[in-house]
Order: C-alpha cells, then structure tokens, then sequence
C-alpha cells in the first residue's frame, strides 16, 4: 500500500473516491497495526516503517480536506479583466462548483503542511505548494484591509486611545480595489463582508451627500434672491440679516437632512473625505444655529425692524473665534469633497476671508450650498460688529479718561471748565445714542 500511494495520489482531484478508499486501507492497516502492537500478539511493524505509515496516513488525509476545494486544482491564480469581471482558471474541467476555501481552513492546512522531503509528493506536493501562495496572498490582503479600515476583526469601530487626535481615513478606491482582488474568488476572508458592507454604506452616504450638495431647494418660499451686501449683521434698513437663511423654509429642511444623513453617516465606520466634508458642513450649520440662540430678544429695544437685536459680546467673541478657526482652517479632503460638486472653497490668510464660489454646472440653491454661501458673510459680518464695539468701547474709555483729567485739573466755577466739561456730556450723550443706534453687539455691563 504504501509504494501504491504516490501512483495514487497523482491526479487525485479527478480520482478522490479512490484516493478515499485508498486512505480508508491505509487507515486500516495503520488501525490493525497498532491493535497488534498494544495486545503484544502477531506481526508488528518495524518504527521506521510505522512512522512512515504515520506519516503518510496523515499526507493523504490532509490532501483530501482539500478536496472539496477547486481552486487548488489550478497553478495559477485567477486574474481581474480590464472590465472588473474575474475569471477563474482554478474552475474543474469536469463541470463541478468551484468552492472558495474559509480562510480559517487555509490557515489550518498551512500549519499542517506535509514534509516536501518524506512526503509521497504527487499531488499532494503541487496541493502544498497552492496553500503556501494562497496563504501568503491572502495574508497580505488580510493585513492591507486591517491596516485600511477602523475596524476590529468583530467588525465594529476599532478603539483609539485618548492620544490619538486624527482618525486614519480610509482610500476608499483602494478599498474598492480589494473588494475586486482575484483572492477573493478562491479564499473566503472574514473581512470581505465588512469591507463590502463599508462601500455600500459609503456609496448610500455619498448619493446623499449629492442630494444635499447638487439638488436645487424648490420647496416653499425657496429663497432665490441675491445674498445680501452689508458690512453688518444688521441691514441698513434694520433688518437681521440672519434671519433671511434661519427663518427660512430652506434652513428647516437643511437641518432635517443633517439629521437623516447623519444617521446614516453613523453606520459608515470609516473617515471618507465625504463623511469628513458632512461633519465641517455640519459644524457650519451649529455654528449658524449658535450665532442665533446668541442674539438677545429681550431687550425693550427688542424687534427686526424698529429696535436692533443684541448680542452680548462675551458671546460674539467666542463666536468669532469658533468660525475662524471653523471656515479658515479646514482640510484639503473637505476642500476636494466639496470641490467635486462644484463648491469652491478658498481662504485668504492676509484678510482672513473665506470665499466660497458655485462653479459652473453646480446646484446655486442647494440646502448644503446656501448654507456654505451663507457662512463667510455672517462671519465678516460679526467681525466688523464686534470691531465696531471695539472701537466704540475705545472712545468710551477716552472719554472716561478726559472726565478724570477734567475733573482733576479743573478750577470751581471757572467758565474755561464747566464749557469743556458741557462738551464732554454732550460726546458722552452722543457716545450712548450711537451705541444705541448702531451696535449690534452689546457691551458688558
């Protein structure tokens, strides 16, 4: 039997009943062998031969685990087509599925190879030397999609320390890449499903990000006018410029989209440069709906029209420290995203002015566009506020300073010094009208 085996084992994938039935001898004789053996009675073999019926009972019977595997029948992988269709020359040639092997089996049958030097050879060489390529293939794209993707081997977010700052974005082509890789067509990997599932819920996020990117807003009182010129938050005519986007029917379905498209962000368990793009427009929008919730309506001055809206300055400070660093300071992935929809971003360092432009072919009205439109007026608009306070709280200080000095340096009931000092009431009188009149942002009190 065991002279018989290399004979047997040659062309076994075309002959595996006889391969099994040669193994079920081989076992027997193995069985009856050792039977002899412990009971002390009969012909026992010699060690050396024993080991080797051992050895090649173990060969064959590792060979046949193989069996119900074709892709091991072939010598060459299968390649990708310039279309993206794989063909697979591992398939059999008597009609049979091809069956691609689990990935656990594969690392089972590496870690079991047959000797190369005391094995039978036959086939069961050719079958080891496919596990080994196999193996080293699939290790790597093991590895590349470990290394790709934040997630555990469970499939879930993989978790960072508390000193990591940036999450690793994934290259969602070459994710793409590997989810085509010809290995797939002989390994089933664990990961391939994560990988497929990370791509299905890119590209629905993605078609989302399009609709809120590239879809003109028609919905009621869709608002199609000009973007107002002001070099305050205030119109001249006393209106709050903010109002015209957040009192909008626009800026109510922009932010029921934001909540839509964030749940399905949250099953993205990945950093896309799409997903990063949604959380910068995001941030923009809270930061719009903040300057909002900022702005004092309960002052007797209260009203659009008749009194100016406040808002304290406290408040605008941290506000305008938020959007300088939010629209002048963003990633060349959030800058791409977006210029893909034909939304260009652009930033003056020297003038700190953020400069947003709809290219030719982009959505003018869209719910994300109008609201990046949006974010670098309001944003000059507060700061020549806030200046405007600056400058105002400068001349009051002068003012203070000048009443010191006056009332200082002065002589009792000089005509000189109660004329200049009329003259100071009336700045100061006129100082608290202006204040009234014009600033949009309050002083502290």
């Amino acid at each position: 039997l065991l002279p018989a085996t290399k004979d047997v084992v040659r062309g076994s994938f075309k002959k595996k009943s006889e391969v099994r039935g040669h193994l079920t001898k081989l076992k027997e004789l193995q069985a009856d062998f050792k039977s002899r053996l412990q009971d002390k009675e009969g012909f026992v073999l010699s060690s050396s031969l024993e080991q080797s019926l051992d050895s090649v009972v173990k060969d064959v019977t590792w060979l046949t685990r193989t069996f119900p595997y074709a892709a091991l029948q072939s010598d060459t992988l299968p390649t990708a087509q310039e279309d993206g269709d794989m063909t697979d020359s591992s398939k059999p040639s008597d009609g049979t599925q091809s069956v691609a092997i689990p990935w656990d089996l594969l690392v089972s049958l590496h870690e079991r190879l047959p000797d190369p030097i005391t094995g039978p050879g036959g086939d069961i060489s050719r079958v080891s030397l496919r596990v080994k390529e196999l193996f080293e293939v699939a290790s790597q794209w093991q590895d590349e999609v470990t290394n790709q993707m934040s997630l555990s081997f469970r499939g879930g977010a993989r978790r960072r320390s508390a000193e990591e700052d940036e999450v690793p974005k994934i290259n969602m082509e070459r994710l793409a890449q590997l989810a085509q890789h010809p290995i797939l067509a002989r390994v089933a990997m664990p990961r391939e499903e994560a990988v497929r599932k990370v791509l299905d819920r890119a590209h629905d996020f993605e078609e989302s990000l399009a609709g809120l990117l590239n879809t003109d807003f028609e919905g009621i009182q869709a608002d199609k006018t000009p973007y107002p010129e002001s070099d305050s938050l205030v119109s001249k005519n006393g209106d709050f410029l903010l109002y015209r986007l957040t009192g909008s029917t626009l800026f109510e379905e922009l932010k029921a989209t934001l909540r839509k498209m964030s749940k399905i962000a949250a099953d993205v368990l990945a950093d896309t440069p799409g997903k990063m793009a949604f959380d910068w427009i995001v941030k923009a929008v809270a930061w719009i709906q903040d300057l909002q919730e900022a702005v004092d309506d309960t002052s007797s001055t209260k009203g659009r029209g008749s009194g100016k809206l406040a808002i304290l300055s406290s408040n605008a400070e941290q506000l305008l420290e938020r959007g300088n660093n939010l629209f002048l300071e963003f990633t060349d992935d959030v800058r791409r995203t977006l210029a893909a929809h034909k939304i260009s971003l652009s930033t003056n360092k020297q003038t700190e002015r953020l400069t947003v432009v709809i290219g030719k072919g982009g959505a003018l009205h869209s719910l994300g566009g109008t609201a990046i439109n949006w974010c670098p007026l309001l944003l000059q608009w507060l700061k020549a506020d806030v200046e405007r306070l600056e400058e105002w709280e400068r001349e009051v200080i002068d003012l203070s300073k000048a009443f010191q000095s006056m009332t200082t340096n002065s002589k009792p009931h000089d005509r000189e010094s109660i004329y200049k000092l009329l003259q100071l009431q009336e700045k100061a009188a006129s100082l608290l009208d202006n204040g009234r009149e014009s600033l949009v942002i309050s002083p502290q009190k």
